[in-house]
């Protein structure tokens, strides 16, 4: 396989892309997982990791961190679920103990402290410090 991986930065600063390459999955995706911090949020509008498989002559999205997304009026505006609103479908990471999980589903609740995403008849409770999933 000629397969070739790489993390991409987009920057802050002055708009810049960083890219870097590797020759493994692995490699990639455990560079991609030392910014996977809210810190790298100053530093960063979004971070991926795509593989380009040379054969094939494409390229598929292993891996997306963004910090920022589109409002309802189109403004680019930081990644808070402040900025949610009920019925929207959400992808949520959560890391664990035991190892991290992705949730997806709907926002079915927004409060002043808190948002509840609804996935397979669990909820998960999302506020700026935590998050937990109940029946």
């Amino acid at each position: 396989m000629n397969n070739r991986y790489f993390v991409i930065f987009k920057c802050r600063e002055k708009m810049r892309i960083k890219t870097y390459e590797f020759k493994t999955r692995s490699d990639a995706l455990n560079y991609f997982r030392l910014f996977y911090e809210p810190d790298s949020e100053a530093l960063y509008y979004s971070i991926s990791v795509s593989e380009f498989d040379a054969h094939q002559k494409v390229e598929h999205l292993l891996a997306l961190l963004t910090f920022v997304e589109k409002s309802i009026n189109g403004d680019t505006v930081r990644k808070d679920w402040r900025n949610w609103n009920i019925g929207r479908v959400t992808i949520y990471e959560t890391h664990e103990f035991d190892g991290d999980s992705i949730t997806q589903g709907i926002i079915t609740e927004i409060y002043s402290d808190h948002a509840i995403l609804t996935a397979d008849d669990m909820y998960l409770w999302i506020d700026d410090d935590t998050q937990f999933m109940f029946r």
